[in-house]
């Protein structure tokens, strides 16, 4: 079987393992450490697993999975990736957006046992959050001025230190049935670099961002001692140099994976896919250079109307010469219209069950032993 062939390259690559900082590398970093020095177990076994796998095989997931899909809602133990693969994804997306307001209270629950599934899966959990404007009390989009408002000092600073607490006491709260923490790859403010959410590159200068950045990983991190968290640094595609993707760059010292959103470079508008090559070695040489994970955090084509394009134009990109990335996250599924992973009698179900046939692509039913010390 080939999680079995997974397994085993895993542990062949694996060198003694490690539940103290510095993380060890077989890549050759030998100085890795983590945003969390007081990381949990779990979620520093996550990170060296990951490292290890990178550039050897790369896990596929997608947001909301086994929430929802094309044509159902809430159904136990379903995904429309299981309905056409016989398997869940690696990667489990979700959103903190509903915690933070702390208006959807049911649906917190609800998230939480599908989180917790997830992790009985072997998947592995990364938050993004759509955050409401905090000084209008408007939508993600509404890009009325706000990240100089929140900052320390700034008149709604209190209000969003309350959005963090109710994050916090979520994730605190997000264990086991033995008790263990759970661990989460947390990306706030994503696509920072657009032009579309509030916290973008119009709308705040790059120190504001970063102070931002360092405001609220030190407070979750510090304050409320969560140490469950892998910290994400994901900007859009917007960006050709070095010098381009890291102007809003926290520091290392903040940032545990480097990862890119691009749907726009695989449309006919976009950089095209030398663009996407391009893009993927710029942060495939940077997570290698300052000892961080890699990943594609967002991407797909919506309604896939293009029945070979996960073999034909995407896998080629993400696996070509010098890319190192650990995931591909694909989004969400609402509806027949708005989907990037097929659903049952998709045009593109055989094509993506051909990519999950791939020996360097993880579905869910494959994936290594990521929470545990290297080599067991």
């Amino acid at each position: 079987m080939r999680w079995i062939a997974a397994a085993g390259l895993l542990i062949a690559m694996f060198i003694s393992g490690c539940s103290t900082p510095p993380v060890t590398s077989s890549r050759g970093r030998l100085d890795i450490r983590l945003v969390d020095s007081l990381s949990t177990p779990e979620t520093r076994y996550l990170f060296q697993n990951l490292t290890n796998l990178q550039g050897k095989a790369i896990l596929v997931g997608h947001q909301d999975p086994t929430a929802y899909g094309v044509g159902w809602k809430g159904v136990p133990d379903q995904s429309d990736w299981k309905l056409v693969t016989r398997s869940h994804p690696a990667v489990y997306g979700w959103d903190f957006a509903g915690i933070a307001s702390g208006r959807d209270t049911a649906s917190a629950g609800q998230l939480k046992t599908l989180v917790r599934q997830a992790w009985n899966a072997g998947g592995v959990n990364i938050f993004c959050w759509h955050n409401g404007n905090p000084v209008t009390g408007g939508s993600f989009y509404d890009t009325t001025l706000a990240v100089k408002a929140i900052l320390k000092g700034g008149s709604h600073h209190d209000q969003y230190r309350q959005q963090l607490d109710r994050i916090a006491a979520w994730v605190l709260q997000l264990k086991t049935e033995g008790g263990t923490p759970i661990p989460v790859i947390f990306r706030p403010y994503h696509e920072m670099d657009g032009n579309w959410f509030w916290w973008g590159a119009r709308f705040c200068t790059p120190e504001e961002f970063k102070q931002l950045w360092h405001e609220t990983v030190t407070y979750l991190r510090d304050i409320r001692e969560v140490h469950q968290f892998l910290y994400a640094f994901s900007p859009d595609c917007r960006f050709n140099s070095e010098e381009d993707y890291l102007e809003r760059y926290p520091g290392d010292d903040l940032t545990d994976l480097i990862g890119m959103d691009n749907y726009w470079d695989f449309g006919p508008d976009g950089a095209g896919l030398e663009g996407v090559r391009k893009k993927l070695r710029i942060l495939s040489r940077i997570a290698e250079e300052r000892g961080k994970l890699a990943a594609l955090t967002e991407t797909g084509l919506e309604g896939i109307p293009d029945s070979t394009w996960f073999t034909q134009t995407l896998y080629p990109q993400i696996t070509s010469e010098s890319v190192a990335i650990s995931f591909v996250m694909f989004w969400r599924n609402a509806d027949k219209k708005h989907h990037y992973v097929p659903y049952p009698g998709h045009r593109a179900s055989a094509d993506f069950i051909r990519l999950m046939q791939k020996p360097d692509i993880l579905n869910g039913s494959e994936v290594p032993r990521l929470y545990q010390p290297p080599g067991h």
